[in-house]
C-alpha cells in the first residue's frame, strides 16, 4: 500500500473541514436556530407567567381590599339604617302616645261635660221630684189649706237645699 500523498491528505482534511463547516452551518440553520428561538419564547413565557402571577396577586389583593371596604361600608350603612329605624320607631311611638293622651283627655273632658249635664239634670229633677212628693205629703196632711201647703213646701225645699250644700 502506498502512503497517501500530501495532496491527498490536504484534500481529505479540507473536505473534512468543509463537511464540518457545512454540517455546523446546517445544524445552526435548521436545528439550533429554531431551538434557540423556542428557548427564547419559553424564557419570555416564563417571564410573562412570573409577571402574571405578580399581577394576579396584586389584583387579588386589591379585590380583597375592595371586598373589605364594601363590607365595612355595608356594616356602617346597616348601623345607620338601624339607628334611623330606631329613631323613626321612637318618634312614631311618641306620636302614638301623644295621640292616645289627646284622645284620653278628650274622653275625660267629654265625660266631665256629660257628668255635669247629668248632675244638672238630676239636681233639676231631684228638686222637682222632692217638690211633688212633698206636695203630696202636705196635701194629705193639710188636706185643704193651700196657702199653708205652699208656705210649708217652700220652707221644706230651703231646708233640703241647705242640707244638700253642706
Amino acid at each position: 500500500m502506498e502512503a497517501p500523498s500530501l495532496n491527498t491528505i490536504i484534500v481529505n482534511v479540507a473536505a473534512q473541514v468543509i463537511n464540518l463547516i457545512v454540517f455546523f452551518w446546517l445544524l445552526k440553520k435548521f436545528v439550533a436556530a429554531p431551538l434557540i428561538s423556542e428557548l427564547e419564547e419559553r424564557k419570555q413565557l416564563l417571564q410573562k407567567l412570573k409577571g402574571a402571577q405578580k399581577e394576579y396577586d396584586r389584583i387579588i389583593s386589591e379585590a380583597k381590599q375592595k371586598a373589605d371596604s364594601i363590607i365595612s361600608e355595608a356594616n356602617e350603612l346597616k348601623k345607620k339604617i338601624i339607628a334611623e329605624a330606631e329613631e323613626s320607631a321612637k318618634a312614631r311611638q311618641q306620636e302614638i302616645v301623644d295621640e292616645a293622651q289627646r284622645k284620653a283627655e278628650d274622653i275625660i273632658q267629654q265625660a266631665k261635660i256629660e257628668a255635669e249635664k247629668i248632675k244638672t239634670s238630676l239636681e233639676a229633677g231631684w228638686e222637682e221630684g222632692v217638690k211633688k212628693i212633698a206636695k203630696l205629703v202636705v196635701k194629705k196632711l193639710l188636706q185643704e189649706d193651700v196657702a199653708i201647703q205652699d208656705k210649708y213646701l217652700h220652707q221644706l225645699i230651703n231646708e233640703f237645699k241647705q242640707t244638700a250644700n253642706e
